[in-house]
């Protein structure tokens, strides 16, 4: 009696790479389905009143590399994230702007998160601001180079390194 037919080493080999380029084939796929609509070149003139009732406006940072993070208190991605933005937040100007969130809610997360900065904060109750960058999901991260003009966009979570990396090659 013999035991279970076992494949040789390199036909699981060749299995597990062919699965892997399925997956990153469905991943670019994904990927380029939720970027279809994002805004590239030049930004939206946003302007606004900040969670610290100052004027805010893109123009303020001409000149420089700003990060706009789009997040609700409510996106479980979001709050995942929030620690990578705050740290960035500490090098870089990020504006944050909160999505479809209610008064009491968003007050909550200020109470919460002692280190997000009101002044660099915006409130967008529906959404006006996140459509007119092309966006649909939370979180979105919109990179703005010195020039002015929308570098990358990325939909989802980012990781400290990636946002490092794009402020870098901003």
């Amino acid at each position: 009696m013999s035991g279970p037919a076992t494949q040789p080493p390199s036909s699981r080999w060749k299995g597990w790479l062919r699965d892997a380029i399925i997956i990153f084939v469905i991943i670019l796929a994904v990927r380029a389905w939720q970027h279809q609509d994002v805004l590239t070149g030049e930004p939206p003139a946003l302007a606004g009143i900040s969670l610290a009732g100052q004027p805010l406006a893109l123009s303020n940072f001409a000149g420089n590399p700003l990060l706009i993070h789009f997040f609700a208190p409510w996106c479980p991605v979001c709050v995942a994230n929030h620690g990578n933005i705050t740290h960035i937040a500490e090098h870089y100007p990020v504006l944050m702007i909160v999505v479809q969130t209610e008064d009491n809610e968003l007050a909550q997360w200020l109470a919460n998160h002692p280190e997000d900065n009101p002044a660099m904060m915006m409130n967008d109750p529906d959404g006006r601001w996140l459509a007119a960058f092309g966006a649909k999901t939370l979180p979105t991260s919109v990179f703005i180079n010195a020039e002015g003009k929308i570098s990358t966009t990325e939909l989802g979570y980012i990781s400290t390194i990636g946002l490092w990396l794009r402020f870098l090659w901003n």
